[in-house]
């Protein structure tokens, strides 16, 4: 009987330990399909499209090969409720094109400070490429995101990446949001 019971507290303490890990790797990830009302995001879209032409014109990214980017001003209409694109930082506008390599696996260094989430916002998807990230036990979810889909990422916590580019482009925004905090 004692062998019975120390085995069924070991499998508790073990269901307890995933348990923690799988909730806390669900925090670490939020993607939300359809996050701007069509106005904000047509907002958003023409903000963008002031500087696709700049965009499409730049050599590659020196760091990540298959991919031109460029810094552009902060955009208002990226603001959510109860989160506020981080003054601070820049907007990150990218492209990954037919034959791009994607982004090669990553994970911010950043360490939040807070409720800290580094945001990519899909501008324009007519590609192939799949968003990946590894879970808390090193599987790897893939997930097919579609324009005005926001995936949010908690900095230094998970590993990520956009798959190759087979065909068509995928534009994408990168920011910081910043919960705000009400007192």
């Amino acid at each position: 009987m004692f062998l019975f019971i120390s085995a069924l507290t070991f499998i508790s303490v073990i269901f307890v330990i995933l348990f923690y890990i799988y909730t806390s790797q669900n925090k670490n990830i939020i993607v939300i399909p359809n996050v701007y009302l069509d106005s904000q995001f047509y907002e958003i879209e023409k903000h963008t499209r002031v500087h696709r032409d700049i965009l499409y014109n730049l050599p590659n990214d020196p760091f990540m090969p298959g991919r031109k980017n460029f810094k552009i001003p902060k955009i208002e209409a990226l603001n959510l409720h109860g989160y506020t694109h981080d003054p601070n930082m820049y907007v990150d506008y990218g492209v990954y094109y037919t034959g791009s390599e994607g982004m090669d696996w990553f994970k911010d260094a950043m360490k939040a400070k807070g409720n800290t989430y580094d945001a990519f916002l899909i501008i324009l998807d007519d590609s192939n490429s799949k968003f990946q990230y590894k879970n808390a036990f090193g599987l790897i979810k893939t997930l097919n995101i579609d324009k005005n889909t926001l995936v949010l990422i908690k900095p230094g916590t998970i590993e990520y990446r956009f798959t190759p580019v087979q065909t068509g482009n995928k534009e994408i925004l990168n920011f910081v949001l910043n919960k705000i905090m009400k007192f």
